[in-house]
């Protein structure tokens, strides 16, 4: 055990290491950011920018030579620490190298998310066991909804260790906001800031301590909070450096197309720079990277799922002109059970539950139900938490000088993205951002005094560190006494029975024919973890390089 957590907390150390130094050289190739590179304070930025470098370099590389390689996926890690130490600029800072030891605790988990076995990492899997694959939403139509972060977590299948290390790459992400956060705090240039990242700071560690719990939405959460923050709430400059913001956006709908609700504050930035220097060629010439991202995302809905975009059914095409592509009844009722889900009819008492979902949404009778059934029990407590955080930590770090700016534009996006969500997917977790922030923005606004980080602000952001470090040392605890293979996360072992079809390889759940798995070889396929679900008899043809899947009709 004492072996397997060395290895494991030296891949993830090294894994922070490489991300950082891909991210600096990606800044300054693609942003031209020398100058920036030797006078940013913050280097957590580049972690930033290092996640979003991969996740568009795994899916050309997934769609190029599939991702089963595990020697060069771990040569690519391994390329990023060869940078670092080349690196005569990297940063000098010991507390840049420290952030990922205090936060080392909350990756050490026995149970992932509740759909991380449902779906997500039998998806992961499936990118690594074989060739190239198109037409993966025959397999499960919640394929089509998939995280395009999947491709970077498949990179991090390690020869011998496989699958241990999947969680990894989310995990940077949520030490990049942390890291950053904590660097805004430390610059005594950027004062403006110190009250919203110290808010945000202390409350990522109080409730979003059990990595358990993180899927592909926080991630959406932490990317946003990183774009406003650094490019939106008191910026200094009158133009917004708009090649950044829309290129960092992009990439967030890539992780989630839910990042769409942060629209508002997109169109805020290209007007303000519009009507202030009358130019809309830099504009157009700023929006390239967005059209490169774009072609990826639409690609990839595209090869999934026959749907150049698969939220609008006219951009699919027949499956009798592209063999792979999916029913969009499977789509549809995907999308249908998300809206469901998150307005509450699931969650309804048996006592007044409404049966009809038309009925239930009918002259807003649904707002009663999530009232009472999901913002009493899942927003107002954060809430609650939330603003103690922002009362105490300004009571005890206000200084004697009055607040001399103040963001009361930001309050118009924010609003328009809260009503966005709340009207179509009015989830806690799709619109956790936007609640947070709309509540600081309306405080802040009676709030007369400049925050001054002193000895007790500084005791209260030690004191979140330590609690958090507290509840995950005694979980581990917990985890290692029930689970023997601890600290690698849970895994599940099937039994199979196998046949084959024009030369390609299935192979079935011994009791459930549903649960389907293809690939080339027996060899390429762990049967230790769950198997994809699909309601129908697949075909598969093998065409150069890929395996294009579709079902039978």
């Amino acid at each position: 055990m004492i072996l397997d957590l060395f290895i494991f907390f030296v891949v993830y150390y090294l894994s922070f290491i490489s991300i950082y130094s891909y991210g600096k050289y990606f800044t300054k190739i693609f942003f031209g950011d020398q100058n920036l590179i030797k006078s940013n304070k913050n280097d957590f930025i580049y972690i930033f920018y290092g996640i979003s470098f991969f996740i568009l370099l795994s899916w050309i590389y997934y769609f190029s030579f599939g991702l089963k390689s595990e020697w060069f996926n771990l040569i690519l890690i391994l390329f990023g620490i060869i940078l670092f130490f080349f690196d005569k600029d990297k940063t000098k800072k010991p507390l840049f190298y420290f952030v990922p030891l205090i936060l080392f605790s909350a990756i050490v988990i026995y149970n992932n998310h509740n759909d991380y076995h449902l779906y997500h990492f039998q998806n992961i899997v499936e990118l690594t066991d074989s060739f190239p694959k198109i037409g993966l939403g025959n397999l499960n139509a919640k394929y089509v909804y998939s995280s395009i972060y999947i491709y970077y977590e498949s990179i991090f299948n390690f020869p011998t260790f496989k699958y241990q290390f999947f969680n990894i790459p989310r995990f940077l992400l949520f030490i990049s906001i942390c890291g950053y956060l904590i660097f805004n705090l430390l610059d005594k240039n950027s004062k403006s800031k110190h009250f919203l990242s110290a808010i945000f700071l202390i409350f990522i560690l109080l409730k979003f301590k059990r990595f358990s719990e993180h899927g592909y939405d926080y991630l959406v959460i932490f990317f946003i909070m990183f774009i406003f923050v650094e490019y939106f709430y008191q910026i200094k400059k009158k133009l917004f450096d708009l090649k950044k913001i829309l290129f960092l956006f992009a990439i967030t709908v890539l992780i989630k197309v839910t990042a769409l609700f942060f629209f508002p504050f997109i169109v805020y930035s290209v007007l303000n720079n519009y009507f202030y220097n009358k130019n809309l060629n830099i504009i157009i010439k700023n929006s390239l990277p967005v059209l490169l991202i774009s072609i990826v995302f639409f690609a990839n809905s595209f090869l999934n799922s026959g749907c150049i975009f698969y939220s609008i059914q006219k951009t699919c095409i027949d499956h009798k002109n592209i063999s792979w592509s999916i029913k969009y009844a499977d789509i549809e009722h995907e999308k249908k059970v998300a809206e469901q889900w998150s307005k509450g009819f699931f969650h309804q008492k048996n006592k007044d539950k409404i049966l009809n979902y038309d009925e239930y949404i009918k002259n807003g009778k649904w707002i009663f139900h999530w009232f009472n059934d999901h913002f009493k029990n899942k927003i107002f407590e954060p809430i609650l938490i939330y603003i103690s955080i922002i009362f105490i930590f300004y009571f005890i770090s206000r200084s004697n000088q009055k607040i001399q700016d103040k963001d009361y534009i930001l309050l118009f996006p924010t609003i328009i993205s809260l009503f966005f969500w709340f009207f179509s997917l009015p989830q806690l977790r799709f619109g956790y951002f936007y609640i947070l922030l709309l509540i600081y923005l309306v405080l802040n606004l009676f709030f007369k005094k400049e925050i001054l980080i002193n000895y007790k602000t500084k005791l209260f952001i030690i004191l979140s560190f330590i609690f958090f470090n507290i509840h995950n040392v005694n979980r581990i605890y917990n985890e290692f006494k029930e689970n023997s293979n601890f600290p690698w996360y849970e895994t599940i072992d099937y039994k199979t029975n196998e046949f084959k079809m024009n030369n390609i390889s299935y192979y079935h759940y011994a009791r459930d024919e549903n649960f389907l798995r293809v690939g080339e070889s027996k060899k390429n396929i762990d049967f230790k973890y769950n198997l994809l679900f699909s309601n129908h008899k697949i075909e598969i043809k093998k065409k150069n390089n890929l395996l294009i899947l579709k079902k039978s009709q």
